[in-house]
């Protein structure tokens, strides 16, 4: 079961933010194109397939299958949200609860030896019973 899930730097590619934040839409599972260090020389590792059992996908489809709320979280490198939080002095905020009404696998396109990857995308929903998202009358800037 996930209780929480952080929106960072990389997004990938028809992830959402919409609605003004009530239904966020993001690949989750890992398993990206990344950089590693080995016998101090730097090495690319090539994105992979996620799988429905892979540890992180299978907590975020149980969690789907079940219906109970996550709180969605952001830092300061998430470019889908709309105002500057490193501008206002934040590195990470809270959006609050959301439920996972839709999840699925699609092909992705990757730099890879086949040219995609599976990736699993969950479309997260805002919790009503919570009120308004506190950041559509915040007053934040999103300048540089």
């Amino acid at each position: 079961m996930v209780k929480g899930y952080l929106l960072s730097a990389f997004s990938s590619s028809r992830d959402l933010f919409a609605h003004d934040g009530r239904l966020i839409i993001s690949h989750g599972g890992g398993k990206a194109e990344s950089l590693h260090t080995k016998q101090g020389k730097i090495q690319t590792l090539e994105a992979d397939d996620q799988l429905a059992g892979d540890k992180s996908v299978r907590a975020l489809l149980n969690t789907y299958a079940v219906g109970r709320p996550v709180v969605l979280l952001i830092d300061d490198k998430y470019t889908l949200f709309p105002h500057n939080l490193a501008g206002d002095g934040y590195t990470y905020v809270v959006l609050g609860f959301y439920k996972i009404v839709h999840a699925w696998a699609e092909k992705q396109a990757a730099t890879n030896s086949r040219g995609y990857v599976v990736r699993y995308k969950f479309a997260f929903q805002w919790c009503e019973a919570q009120g308004k998202p506190w950041w559509i009358d915040a007053g934040h800037s999103r300048g540089a």
